[in-house]
């Protein structure tokens, strides 16, 4: 059975039926290699918004369908995500250091309960991150970015490092005992 999630055109509300009501085919079903929509509400929700506000638009490639699982994958009720406090880039040019031009960028991250320190280098289309969660704990650290996500251990110092990690918008995401600690905001590295 192939159901339109398109509104029909006689439907005076551009409610579209059941919001709940999903193409197999669809952009995100099983047959697309993408999420779920059902499998999370917040999101069938929002596609449901999508559809109603451009029905006549393309499915989405199932590369920014990943994109987007990414970012509501990491958020969740009660992850707190680090607030950037300092970012070496963002120094005044009579700071205590300059950062040389393809130099090290130094970030800080704090919420009340954690501090999260950066370090990150490289050069072309790769970088590496070096970091330390504090106060210290074992676990690990997602290196989340829109095409892929990466874990590294952290040691008992609560430190870590990702090497190789693609240029462009990363989100970091800690864990203990496989529950999140603590997520930092989108960067751009």
């Amino acid at each position: 059975m192939n159901r339109d999630p398109r509104p029909p055109d006689d439907d005076p509300n551009g409610s579209g039926g059941d919001p709940g009501a999903e193409d197999p085919g669809a952009a995100g079903g099983p047959s697309a290699g993408g999420p779920e929509p059902a499998d999370d509400p917040d999101l069938e929700l929002f596609m449901a918004g999508l559809r109603t506000v451009q029905p006549q638009a393309r499915p989405a490639p199932a590369g920014e369908l990943a994109a987007a699982a990414a970012v509501f994958a990491v958020r969740g009720p009660g992850v707190p995500t680090a607030d950037l406090v300092g970012d070496s880039v963002e120094a005044p040019a009579g700071a205590l250091r300059a950062v040389p031009d393809g130099g090290p960028r130094y970030l800080l991250l704090r919420t009340r309960e954690a501090e999260i320190r950066l370090e990150v280098t490289g050069s072309g289309g790769h970088r590496d991150i070096v970091g330390r969660l504090s106060p210290a704990r074992s676990g690990s650290v997602e290196v989340r970015n829109p095409g892929s996500a990466r874990d590294a251990p952290l040691d008992r110092d609560g430190a870590f490092t990702s090497r190789g990690v693609p240029r462009g918008p990363v989100r970091l995401l800690f864990r203990a005992d496989g529950r999140p600690l603590v997520a930092t905001p989108w960067l751009t590295v």
